[in-house]
């Protein structure tokens, strides 16, 4: 805009509002033992693959005899979940293989991770050693004594073994290498890593509940669970950390837990949000060729996070959308008049429904307070939470005067308006929500110590758990 002549010029100005990002409400965080990879490390994937990559320490499927975990996760990204931090639990006891190599001397190698897992390196002369004018000799890395996992890297001489084993087999998970003084000569030998643990046979429930407060690095999960992890310390441990840092924990039962044993177990558990799972399911097992009964957490937590991702945190993720993939059964088949003891208790059913499959089919969680009974309640509360937190950060430090109460009034009403309008509160604007962010809550001695308070006022929308169809047997409208 040209200001050359005498005039009245008008423009578009911004009216200072900062546009709130909604949290993610789709990524989980599953807590589990297992023999590789980093412990008590919140690690991120996205894919079985990756986990794979990451935990199975180039073992296809000897790992998952380790722990229930690995076949929760494959259930998360079965069920769609998008992603998931996983954290190894270990016990004090865990320790790394290591081996010094005998004939290289100041040669030293051990396990990257904490393990039993032992494997192999071999130091062979390279297929081009009589043509180099170096010494140049292969590195093969055999993870098992079946052969599984090998990895081979070639033309290695005595000054780069150290450094491409670093950056190349350690990215595996497998193994790092040092050497304390320059090696004088590489020479041919097979090196076996030995005297490795992986702290699984002696862990205890405080080891579960140590293992959460790493967790305390992730902000942008929203679900939580410790597959087939029932004590009451975990579960106490679970509820506790969960509530104070907006997560939602989901729960299992005992396995082989009945009816009445699963509604006095319910009673155990402190009001927190989150839900309990019941029951175990069957799937096919690797291992085995047969089947395996597994913790339901998982499973749940990928349907919970491929129906909010698909269909936003308004829908209840239960019902037959909520279709859980991956079980070939479940341990125990409910009848209605079962579903109907544990529903009003809060206990999220896997049932088998007609046309559908297998279902998510309960939609109320385990705070018995009316305002917070449903899954959604819980899930909506702690996604505008989040999304506040994080929206009104450019507050901080700001005069507390009536123009920053101007700009974070209009800053939260357009976020609750935004989900208003996307079906996530109900009714006209004035019915949905309200902000106040005025003289009336921030007094002189308010300002005075540093506060500026802003009250928020929301209506979620409700699930319809009863759906009532009346029928006349007539064509005479009641109307």
């Amino acid at each position: 805009m040209d200001f050359n002549r005498p005039d009245v010029y008008i423009q578009d100005v911004s009216t200072g509002a900062s546009p709130i990002q909604q949290a993610s409400s789709t990524i989980g965080i599953l807590i589990g033992a297992m023999k590789s990879g980093p412990v008590n490390e919140p690690v991120l994937v996205s894919s079985w693959t990756e986990f794979i990559q990451n935990f199975a320490n180039g073992l296809e499927t000897p790992f998952m005899k380790s722990s229930d975990l690995p076949y929760s996760v494959y259930g998360f990204f079965a069920n769609g979940g998008s992603s998931v931090y996983v954290v190894r639990v270990a016990s004090n006891t865990a320790k790394k293989a290591k081996a010094t190599g005998t004939l290289n001397t100041g040669l030293q190698i051990e396990a990257k991770y904490p393990g039993a897992i032992a494997p192999t390196v071999q130091i062979k002369k390279s297929a081009d050693w009589a043509e180099s004018t170096n010494e140049v000799f292969d590195v093969i890395v055999t993870m098992s004594s079946s052969d599984e996992g090998v990895t081979t890297i070639t033309e290695v001489t005595k000054d780069t073994i150290v450094d491409t084993i670093n950056s190349n087999i350690s990215t595996q998970n497998w193994i790092v290498a040092k050497a304390e003084t320059a090696l004088t000569k590489l020479q041919e030998e097979t090196i076996t890593l030995a005297d490795g643990a992986d702290g699984i046979e002696d862990l205890a429930d405080s080891n579960y509940v140590s293992a959460l407060e790493v967790c305390s690095t992730i902000d942008d999960a929203s679900f939580l669970a410790i597959p087939g992890q029932t004590s009451k310390t975990v579960n106490d441990g679970i509820l506790t950390y969960c509530d104070a840092h907006m997560l939602f924990p989901i729960l299992d039962m005992p396995i082989g837990s009945t009816v009445k044993e699963t509604k006095e177990y319910r009673k155990s558990i402190s009001a927190y949000g989150g839900c309990l799972a019941y029951p175990w399911g069957v799937v096919s097992d690797p291992l085995t060729n047969g089947t395996k009964t597994v913790p339901t957490a998982g499973h749940v937590m990928g349907v919970y996070s491929r129906v909010i991702g698909q269909q936003g945190i308004k829908k209840a993720p239960a019902g037959v959308d909520a279709v859980v993939k991956g079980f070939l059964s479940m341990e125990k088949k409910l009848t209605d008049a079962e579903i109907g003891q544990l529903n009003p208790v809060g206990v999220i059913c896997i049932v088998s429904r007609t046309n559908a499959g297998i279902v998510v089919w309960g939609a109320r969680g385990l705070n018995p307070k009316a305002d917070m009974r449903y899954v959604t309640d819980v899930i909506i509360n702690y996604n505008i939470k989040k999304s506040l937190y994080a929206g009104t950060q450019f507050a901080v430090f700001e005069p507390n005067d009536e123009s920053l109460w101007s700009r974070v009034t209009a800053t939260c009403q357009d976020f609750l308006e935004t989900l208003r309008l996307n079906g996530v509160l109900k009714g006209t604007a004035e019915q949905a929500y309200y902000v106040k962010c005025d003289a009336t809550n921030n007094t002189d001695a308010t300002i005075n110590n540093g506060f500026l308070y802003v009250e928020i006022g929301y209506a979620p929308v409700k699930p319809a758990e009863f759906v009532v169809i009346k029928l006349a047997h007539s064509m005479t409208s009641n109307s």
